[in-house]
């Protein structure tokens, strides 16, 4: 029940990623309205995302893979479809460029905020965080621990990982390879100092192995 209810936690948080864009380029201001915008309007719903996030797994074997859906994620962000763009990235997680590819629209966004929508940032600060901290699960190394093979990453249920909690105190984001000198300074000014720093692996390990012991 726990993994459940943090599954769902984890979409409606992802979910929150294209609304917020939705959210962004309603109250941007006139005077940008000359500027070459990287985020155009938006209208998918939390309802929308969930929707996408279960079908992940329903439709797996039948998604396209290789350049195929990376061609396909630019094709919709530059004609101007940034929702779609990120459904795209969700359908194809946990593939790392997916999660890389997810983890650019919700940062293109942040850097075109204005200097008073501090609580907007923070809020996509936290869905970046959680980007990080699934692709840190899913793609980290550890000495002694064993890794997923492309099979096994193709087959993983979003299920087993999409749930689980991320606690900022304990993971931190020096371990985080998603995250860039800036997001982390902004993680830092926006949140304080965590506890410590570690791999979102290392600290779900007990899980990890759970995971590899039911593939």
């Amino acid at each position: 029940m726990a993994i459940f209810l943090g599954l769902l936690l984890a979409l409606s948080v992802l979910a929150g990623t294209v609304y917020s864009l939705h959210r962004y380029q309603k109250t941007r201001s006139l005077d940008n309205a000359d500027r070459q915008s990287p985020l155009p309007p938006l209208s998918a719903t939390p309802q929308l995302m969930i929707e996408i996030a279960t079908a992940h797994d329903e439709q797996r074997p039948r998604r396209t893979t290789g350049t195929t859906w990376r061609t396909l994620y630019r094709q919709l962000k530059n004609s101007g479809e940034p929702e779609a763009a990120m459904a795209v990235c969700i359908e194809n997680f946990p593939q790392r460029q997916a999660f890389e590819l997810a983890a650019r629209l919700v940062r293109a966004q942040i850097r075109e905020l204005a200097a008073e929508q501090q609580a907007h940032k923070s809020e996509l600060l936290q869905q970046l965080y959680l980007i990080a901290c699934q692709d840190s699960f899913i793609h980290d190394r550890l000495d002694g621990v064993a890794n997923l093979n492309r099979l096994q990453l193709q087959t993983l249920p979003s299920s087993a990982w999409m749930g689980l909690a991320m606690p900022y105190q304990e993971i931190g984001y020096e371990q985080l390879a998603l995250l860039n000198k800036t997001d982390q300074r902004d993680i830092r000014t926006n949140w304080g100092a965590p506890l410590r720093h570690q791999s979102a692996k290392a600290y779900h390990q007990r899980h990890w192995h759970n995971l590899l012991g039911s593939l």
